[in-house]
């Protein structure tokens, strides 16, 4: 099959639903887990940004209700899936608003990793915390980085072609356009915001809004 960057608009989503339709099967049959129809929604939305459209996308969903989760096994199934389908690596930076949330799914990223290793031939050959370096038939398929948004930390610029968000509400944007947003620019890269409702104005609930252009709002 040829790679996405050859295909038209229409061959793209064709590309797209399948992928979708293998990603809902992948969740069950690795980590036991059955995709509820707004997850399905989401994955559909973030896959669209990635595969057939560079699109940036906003998802507003209530505490607790797994959208990070779900964002996660994404990210998972993209380790594999994405150099396949894109013929390029997956270069993707986790960020929040203390880098906390952004650790926590790192870790998970991590350590799931380990656990693909034998069916998928998979290998995180980065001992750093921060990131994930994951190979397979010695070729590089996925890296992932932590970033965080406080005020006192510094971020070490890197090539990314996709960034995450997390508690996007309360993320300060300044900083995120200044160093982060230059990270995605020679890939035509895009980025995925999680977050709640929110009062506090801000590019999050500016996009929730459906005040931004070339960005789809999940609410």
């Amino acid at each position: 099959m040829p790679l996405i960057p050859r295909l038209s608009i229409d061959e793209r989503k064709k590309v797209l639903d399948r992928t979708l339709k293998a990603f809902i099967v992948w969740c069950n049959q690795e980590f036991g887990v059955d995709l509820y129809d707004y997850e399905i929604r989401i994955s559909y939305w973030c896959l669209y940004a990635l595969l057939v459209e560079p699109i940036d996308v906003a998802i507003k969903i209530a505490r607790q209700s797994g959208k990070t989760e779900t964002i996660t096994l994404l990210v998972r199934f993209l380790i594999i899936f994405f150099r396949l389908l894109t013929g390029t690596p997956l270069r993707c930076g986790m960020a929040s608003p203390k880098g906390e949330q952004a650790k926590t799914s790192l870790d998970r990223i991590k350590l799931s990793v380990a656990k693909m290793r034998d069916r998928w031939h998979v290998e995180d050959r980065e001992f750093n915390a921060a990131t994930v370096r994951a190979f397979r038939f010695e070729q590089l398929y996925a890296e992932i980085f932590r970033f965080s948004l406080a005020p006192t930390t510094s971020n070490e610029s890197k090539t990314l072609n996709l960034l995450i968000v997390d508690e996007a509400h309360l993320a300060d944007d300044m900083k995120r356009s200044n160093e982060l947003d230059p990270m995605l620019a020679s890939t035509n890269g895009v980025t995925f915001f999680i977050g709640v409702g929110c009062t506090r104005l801000c590019d999050f609930k500016r996009m929730t809004d459906g005040e931004t252009a070339n960005s789809k709002a999940i609410v």
